[in-house]
């Protein structure tokens, strides 16, 4: 099934749509429970619930309404940061939780009568410090259960389901993986310098990636940059299958001369084209920009004295130039 791309009205609908629908499985029963205490007769029950629905159901209604909002607002900030995007959500999510428990607990008449006895600051910083521990529960709860519901729901309908990309990882994993692999370049290009080999970097990018987006949507690209990812390893020779991804590029290390590298080039696009993609039963078409770049320690015209940080650099930039000369030409680059 084709993955249809989400407008902002309908993330809206949805969000709404589902946040109505765990806001009456969350608020339902404890509302129940606690008319249940005040109520003497099962009649007193029922007169109990109806006024308290009347009241309950716009409350519902504008509560849904505005975690729907929420939702829409996240995925409206699609050119953010995932971080910044989930810090986001979570501060709306509190702050109208927040709100929501204060106008629940406004109608508990026992409450307004302490706050306004003698002790009210008092008693109102106790309420308060409470209000907010429960909170933070809470909102944790229905942030999680709304998503959920929302996911399903979209994904059943045959839209794209995701609010936050799971494919873009948090700042502290990025920075782990690329010290990582710093560390293993590093360290092959201190062996190569030793034994005067070649060494260099390879690298993969999706170049439809700006047609694939908005027919396919973020999860079915995120599949197919994983699934690229792991028949890069396949295809892998050797110490080539550490792969780091950043920035929809896939970076690995390539022990090759500048000749080897453009025969390795060729390998990888003729099996890597043979692979089919899919997402959902959906074969995505994709087209591969391919390019390496590096250094020949055999050669002594290509022995320079800078230190391994400066020297990964040149060859990380002059690769990232061979690529974008890859994406636009369609052809296989080396640069060395």
């Amino acid at each position: 099934m084709e993955v249809k791309k989400n407008s902002l009205s309908v993330v809206f609908i949805f969000g709404v749509l589902s946040a109505l629908l765990v806001m009456l499985l969350y608020t339902l029963v404890p509302l129940s429970l606690y008319l249940l205490f005040l109520s003497s007769s099962p009649a007193i029950f029922l007169n109990y619930m109806i006024s308290a629905m009347k009241v309950a159901v716009w409350i519902w209604i504008l509560t849904s309404i505005l975690y729907g909002f929420s939702i829409m607002i996240v995925k409206s900030f699609k050119n953010r940061s995932t971080l910044f995007r989930s810090y986001l959500m979570i501060f709306l999510f509190f702050l109208l939780t927040i709100s929501f428990i204060g106008i629940g607990l406004s109608y508990v008449p026992k409450i307004i009568t302490n706050i306004a006895s003698g002790n009210s600051l008092f008693y109102l910083a106790i309420l308060s410090f409470s209000v907010t521990l429960i909170t933070i529960q809470v909102s944790v709860v229905i942030r999680r259960s709304i998503i959920k519901v929302y996911e399903i729901t979209t994904k059943a309908f045959g839209y794209d389901s995701l609010i936050l990309e799971s494919k873009e990882k948090d700042c502290d994993m990025i920075d782990s993986d690329q010290e990582i692999f710093n560390g293993s370049f590093d360290n092959a290009l201190s062996f190569s310098y030793r034994n005067k080999t070649a060494l260099g970097i390879i690298c993969f990018k999706i170049s439809n990636i700006y047609q694939i987006l908005p027919e396919y949507g973020e999860a079915a690209y995120s599949s197919l940059e994983s699934q690229l990812v792991r028949a890069i390893k396949e295809q892998a020779r050797g110490c080539e299958n550490q792969c780091l991804v950043r920035d929809n590029t896939i970076f690995s290390i390539l022990y090759a001369d500048e000749e080897t590298a453009y025969k390795v080039l060729r390998r990888y696009y003729k099996s890597l084209k043979l692979y089919s993609f899919e997402h959902n039963g959906v074969i995505i078409p994709f087209d591969l920009a391919i390019a390496a770049s590096g250094i020949d320690f055999s050669n002594s015209n290509s022995v320079g004295h800078d230190d391994l940080d400066i020297l990964r650099n040149k060859i990380t930039l002059r690769v990232l130039d061979a690529l974008l000369e890859s994406q636009e030409t369609g052809n296989l680059v080396v640069s060395y």
